[in-house]
């Protein structure tokens, strides 16, 4: 019995441009290759179970909000942004302590 693969979802997008960062710098922050980082958020590519982690620590939030798969409901955002100019982890600032949908 041959298995359809699994297509996989996620909201890199998403929380980069809430942050407003570039892939490249992103990529930098993360000390990932930003090709790498563009085919994940594209859904091209899955990420390494420790790259999903980076990521989704690296935002502040849990991994099975930024990586999902195709036909589960969309998970509820943490909403969080970071202060221009700073760290990402020393600066994340909870924008709404509550889960919002967007």
């Amino acid at each position: 019995m041959k298995r359809e693969p699994v297509t996989h979802k996620n909201d890199l997008r998403f929380y980069r441009t809430l942050n407003e960062l570039s892939m490249t710098k992103l990529a930098k922050l993360l000390g990932k290759d930003a090709e790498t980082l563009t085919l994940i958020e594209q859904g091209q590519r899955s990420p390494t179970l420790e790259t999903a982690w980076k990521i989704a620590d690296f935002f502040g939030i849990p991994m099975m909000e930024l990586f999902f798969r195709e036909g589960d409901e969309i998970p509820a955002r943490t909403i969080v942004k970071t202060k221009r100019g700073e760290s990402l982890r020393s600066s994340i600032e909870l924008i709404s302590s509550e889960k919002t949908v967007l």
